[in-house]
């Protein structure tokens, strides 16, 4: 009777110990990707992300471009952390800032350091 049923335990409640796709990996979550058009549901390699991004890569409140062949859809991130019976949505509290800059900032970052010039 001291500790709730880990499938009780809303996603949201373990965004702290998943909040970067290298949490996540460590932490053992499973992640999908979830076409809003197509309908297609892919399993997430969390290392791989964390390897070509970097480690401090969020899924939170995410959207990415379908991969299947002349889908234009979007896919939604959704995942199941240890103990849990089934998927959640990747949303948090849109209130909640994230500072960590984007891959596109990130990108025009490292371009500035190496002295290319923006957009090329």
């Amino acid at each position: 009777m001291g500790r709730p049923n880990p499938d009780r335990v809303s996603l949201r409640v373990r965004y702290e110990k998943g909040r970067t796709v290298a949490d996540m990996a460590r932490e053992g979550w499973e992640v999908i990707s979830c076409c809003e058009h197509c309908g297609l549901m892919m399993l997430v390699d969390l290392k791989l992300i964390a390897f070509v991004s970097g480690p401090n890569v969020s899924l939170w409140n995410r959207k990415a471009r379908c991969r299947r062949l002349l889908c234009q859809g979007v896919v939604t991130f959704h995942a199941k952390a240890p103990g849990m019976s089934g998927h959640e949505p990747l949303t948090i509290d849109p209130r909640v800032r994230d500072d960590r800059p984007s891959w596109i900032e990130r990108r025009l970052a490292d371009q500035a350091k190496r002295g290319h010039p923006k957009g090329s």
